[in-house]
C-alpha cells in the first residue's frame, strides 16, 4: 500500500472520528492540519456522507450536513 493512501486512510479515519464524537469539520483547518488541499477534503467529506447514507447499524437515520451556524460540516439527524 502507498503511503499516500495510508494518509489518506488516517485522514477520512480522523474525520469520521472527529464527527462521531461529535466535532464539527472545518474544511480548511483539515486541509492545512493534513498538508493537503481543500478539494482533497471535500472528498473525503463525500466519501463519508456516501458511508453515512448506507446507514450502517448503530447509524440509522444520521447524515454529513453543512451546519452554517458553526461554520462546517457536521452529523445530524435525517428525521
Amino acid at each position: 500500500m502507498s503511503d499516500d493512501r495510508k494518509c489518506r486512510y488516517s485522514r477520512v479515519l480522523h474525520l469520521y472520528t472527529k464527527l462521531l464524537n461529535g466535532g464539527v469539520i472545518d474544511k480548511d483547518a483539515e486541509a492545512e492540519r493534513f498538508g493537503v488541499s481543500v478539494r482533497s477534503i471535500q472528498r473525503d467529506l463525500n466519501d463519508l456522507r456516501g458511508f453515512f447514507s448506507e446507514a450502517p447499524e448503530g447509524l440509522a437515520g444520521k447524515e454529513l450536513a453543512y451546519d452554517s451556524g458553526a461554520k462546517g460540516y457536521r452529523l445530524r439527524d435525517k428525521w
